[in-house]
């Protein structure tokens, strides 16, 4: 009996074992015969399974914590696009490295030429990226002057960027929603996944409870078949040394009997004072638990009072400021709305000054005007194909050395030699696409410019009239973005205020639930809580360690009663022990459920030089790299 003992105790320290076995590992027969007894018994008795899940709502949540906020979702950009250079820029260090081991430094012709491939083959995507890491510093550094009010940079970019501002702070703010339900989903499967490693434990160790005292239960018969026995052999023994007449006999048989059997009765009678204890201390402790649920609702009432009071006051603060808004709004409106009668009342002026002194241009004399212009397009366009030609002709050159190189040293292999030239065609045909598309753009921006010119001196006046109606088109736009952005602000900001106001006051209700719940809420409804149930395991060891000790002297189920006692008790621990730590990990789930995640700005920066620092080194040692060679 001390062997089954001591792996009660024992058998805590290996849950944790079992817990996390490899799925694919066959049960022992131990385990086996645990199940089928649990099974017996209705219980629950399986693994918890969450871990992917969970690991997987930690990367979710990873992800649209550091986004959930403008600033770290540009610096992020930057982070996503430098990692992808400066990882661009190792895969062709490594294989201008395999290319030498494999091929050798004796032809400097071909190795020039795969070197040239290599320096051309993603010059289009490190051009746009290093355009859009420019960008976004742009943007990061005219973010952190609007936060502190000082923009300083030309009406056009200032244009750019808060349209670009405007689709990172959306953005941002669909992250953060997105955050809030993953911080959800994250912090439920947690309690989840404690609830059910909670009923495993106990399930398992309830069940060696269950077996080790059906196993004392059996000794017990065992020895109160052997007391019987020795009572009838006692009483055969005692009338041997008596001999009496048969009148007599019967009574003195009786009286012989009895008081044999007298020691089990009192036995069982001995039992009565302690039922009567245990039954006082019972209804104490259920009185003990209305209280303390009666002085929880007391308390609970007081604080959503509290709640309810601060709540009214931020309604009338947000109900104040959305009306200072529109306030504004209705002023913004009214401004631009006086600037573009200013707008129009000059153009008036113009026209009126125009029909007194009329303004015309020979055509003789605009001839010349825009054949200066036109030459003057001309070498810019001339400027342009040479920038360009200088680009795409070393880059076209370079790819179809490599498709030569490729054919020549594949010639017995033709599948794949089709195949990696293939995948170089189709790579020249993007690049060349992409740097056609930007001189195009760059074409028609200045041919642009002549044709503006040209209808300013063939029309002045209807220039004009075309360009007042131009920028009061803009100034609309303006407007209305201005006067959107106001209102989106106004309502992020009370969302995250609010929703952050409601994330503190529940932390109290969810602390104040959690001094109370282990006395008066349990998983089933209407049931007290974990500690009535520990309480009670307490109450009756000590009426068994009770009984044992007092009916140990006349009847062989005293030992059971201690023995009972004695592992009820240490059940009891591991059930407190196991309840605290769900408890405990239950509430530091509930108050992150309820703490509204903020970004360390600090980290992410230091995140962003080092990507950046990375991406710098990663390009120095790819130039010093092809340098090295080249120069050799």
């Amino acid at each position: 009996m001390s062997n089954s003992n001591e792996k009660i105790i024992q058998s805590a320290s290996q849950k944790t074992e079992l817990l996390f076995r490899n799925p694919n590992s066959r049960p022992t027969e131990q385990e086996l015969a645990k199940a089928k007894i649990a099974q017996q018994l209705s219980l629950t008795c399986e693994k918890p399974r969450q871990g992917k899940r969970i690991f997987a709502l930690y990367q979710l949540f990873s992800y649209y914590f550091f986004r959930s906020e403008t600033k770290s979702f540009i610096a992020f950009k930057i982070i996503e696009i430098s990692n992808k250079l400066a990882e661009k820029y190792r895969e062709n260090i490594s294989l201008i490295n395999e290319y030498i081991k494999t091929t050798g430094t004796s032809n400097i012709a071909d190795l020039k030429n795969y070197i040239s491939y290599i320096n051309n083959k993603d010059l289009v995507e490190f051009r746009e990226g290093e355009e859009q890491i420019n960008f976004f510093k742009q943007l990061l550094y005219y973010y952190d002057q609007r936060q502190s009010g000082k923009v300083n940079i030309s009406a056009a970019t200032t244009k750019l960027n808060i349209a670009a501002l405007k689709k990172i702070e959306e953005e941002a703010f669909e992250c953060w929603l997105r955050l809030l339900d993953i911080n959800y989903e994250l912090r439920n499967t947690i309690i989840g996944a404690e609830n059910r490693k909670a009923l495993y434990y106990l399930s398992e160790k309830y069940v060696d409870l269950h077996t080790i005292i059906d196993g004392i239960k059996k000794e017990t018969f065992k020895d109160l078949e052997k007391y019987r026995e020795s009572t009838v052999k006692e009483y055969y023994d005692i009338m041997s040394y008596f001999s009496l007449p048969s009148n007599k006999l019967l009574d003195f048989r009786l009286f012989v009997q009895k008081k044999l059997e007298s020691r089990m009765y009192e036995a069982q009678f001995l039992k009565l004072p302690a039922g009567n204890t245990i039954n006082n201390d019972i209804a104490l402790l259920n009185n003990n638990c209305k209280e303390l649920k009666r002085q929880y609702l007391l308390s609970l009432k007081e604080i959503s009072s509290i709640v309810n009071h601060y709540k009214e006051i931020i309604i009338r603060y947000q109900t104040f400021f959305t009306g200072e808004i529109d306030k504004m709004i209705s002023y913004i409106k009214e401004s631009y709305v006086n600037l573009m009668n200013i707008l129009f009342k000059k153009l008036h002026e113009s026209k009126t000054f125009l029909s007194l002194k009329p303004i015309k241009f020979e055509s003789s004399d605009l001839e010349v005007v825009l054949q200066l212009e036109k030459e003057k397009i001309e070498q810019e366009i001339s400027k342009l194909k040479s920038k360009y030609s200088s680009i795409l002709i070393p880059l076209i050159s370079s790819i179809d050395s490599e498709m030569e190189r490729v054919e020549s040293k594949y010639c017995f292999n033709l599948s794949f030699a089709k195949s990696q030239c293939s995948s170089l065609q189709s790579l020249q045909n993007e690049t060349i696409k992409a740097f056609v598309s930007r001189f195009k753009e760059e074409k028609d921006k200045v041919e642009k410019n002549i044709k503006q010119k040209q209808k300013i001196l063939e029309d002045f006046e209807k220039t004009m009239l075309e360009d007042t109606n131009h920028l009061v088109n803009q100034l609309k736009e303006e407007c209305n973005t201005l006067c959107s952005d106001l209102l989106r602000e106004n309502q992020y900001f009370w969302a995250k205020f609010n929703s952050e106001f409601n994330s503190e006051s529940r932390k109290y209700f969810v602390r104040l639930y959690y001094e109370y719940a282990p006395f008066i809420s349990s998983w089933n409804d209407g049931e007290n809580g974990w500690m009535y149930e520990y309480l009670i395991l307490k109450l009756n060891s000590e009426y068994l360690r009770k009984i044992g000790s007092t009916v140990k002297h006349y009847s062989p189920e005293g030992k059971l009663h201690e023995k009972a006692a004695r592992l009820i008790e240490s059940y009891s621990n591991f059930f407190r022990n196991v309840n605290l730590q769900r408890d405990e990990v239950e509430l530091d789930s509930l108050l992150k459920l309820n703490t509204i995640p903020k970004v360390d700005y600090s980290k992410v920066e230091e995140k962003l030089n080092k990507s950046l620092e990375d991406l710098k080194s990663a390009h120095v040692e790819f130039t010093e790299l092809i340098s090295k060679i080249l120069n050799s």
